[in-house]
């Protein structure tokens, strides 16, 4: 049956967006309104739209848009998504190009399908898609069950992320869901993070101030400091629905020394718990490029998840070259 492509209007997407996200029961948090929203702030024009045949809604996906006026190009990427209920990607794809007709148009989406990666991406290969040269992530992620009591969580990390919560409960000055929110305090931590680890530093107090700005009321903010009041670990995660998802955390020496990351991430899990979360995603691992994280991740006991990772899609093999050119930037200056 024919398709049709139905773009939401800001009021409409505001209203039913996230209802709809959350009815797929899929970690979906980076096609929630709220994310579209902060990336708003950084330049991006988010697009809602729905994909429908007849009565029925068979996907959905919310954009992020960039457009150059001369010469007209269109760069879409759709972050973890699109949200489809049946296997179309060759329509998707079609659709996407006629909305955009007459420009140089470059496609990317991320599905954040849990199971069958292997199979979507042989379906992606047979409708057109390519794996991204230069991606963001590898697809890989680690998500951690709440579902259970506490006690249980704490059954399934391993013996030294077991011993070295204990060390950080024992060492911790304060542990706290911090209000306060200071964009200011935040950077320097990271800053001193990228410092010892010897990183170029990626993020500006302008991107972190969108983000605890954004998610307002959807994100939990958990500090360690030290005796005289300084931040010393930093974590935040947001969530939609029963699921969360790792928006950024930072520890200084100090912190290292301390444990206090072990700390921060398991208050953290404790506060989402509260408010109904059961998955929570992590956030990516790459045991290869970042193997700390990896085993600290990893550390919590639950198996790595693999996605389908990053497609493409374009009618400019230049324009396709230049957006991986600047992947692969970003991905050297990552922390």
């Amino acid at each position: 049956m024919a398709f049709e492509m139905t773009i939401l209007s800001d009021d409409e997407a505001t209203r039913c967006w996230d209802d709809w996200v959350t009815g797929f029961r899929t970690p979906a948090f980076l096609q929630g309104h709220l994310w579209g929203e902060y990336k708003r702030a950084l330049g991006w024009r988010p697009v809602r739209c729905l994909f429908r045949s007849g009565d029925t809604v068979w996907g959905g996906a919310q954009c992020l848009i960039k457009e150059i006026r001369r010469p007209r190009v269109t760069v879409i990427w759709v972050p973890g998504g699109p949200l489809l209920r049946e296997p179309r990607w060759q329509e998707l794809r079609e659709a996407l190009a006629r909305q955009f007709t007459g420009s140089r148009l470059y496609l990317r989406i991320d599905p954040m399908l849990v199971t069958r990666a292997e199979q979507v991406a042989q379906e992606l290969t047979a409708s057109g898609w390519k794996l991204s040269p230069a991606r963001l992530n590898n697809g890989c992620t680690i998500l951690f069950s709440l579902e259970e009591a506490e006690d249980k969580w704490r059954s399934r990390l391993t013996g030294n992320w077991r011993h070295n919560l204990v060390r950080g409960e024992a060492r911790a000055s304060t542990v706290e869901r911090w209000e306060g929110r200071d964009p200011e305090a935040l950077f320097e931590l990271y800053r001193a993070m990228a410092e010892y680890k010897g990183f170029t530093l990626n993020i500006s107090k302008a991107e972190l101030r969108g983000m605890l700005s954004a998610f307002g009321h959807r994100m939990i903010l958990v500090v360690s400091r030290n005796r005289g009041g300084q931040i010393v670990a930093a974590r935040a995660g947001g969530w939609l629905g029963p699921y969360g998802y790792d928006l950024f955390a930072a520890t200084s020496m100090e912190g290292r020394k301390s444990y206090a990351s072990y700390v921060v991430l398991w208050r953290l899990l404790q506060e989402l718990k509260q408010r109904g979360v059961l998955i929570y995603d992590l956030g990516g691992v790459d045991r290869d490029n970042n193997p700390g994280v990896f085993h600290f991740k990893h550390g919590m006991g639950n198996a790595v998840v693999q996605r389908p990772g990053e497609w493409e899609w374009s009618n400019s093999p230049a324009l396709s070259w230049g957006v991986n050119q600047w992947v692969r930037f970003r991905m050297r200056t990552m922390i």
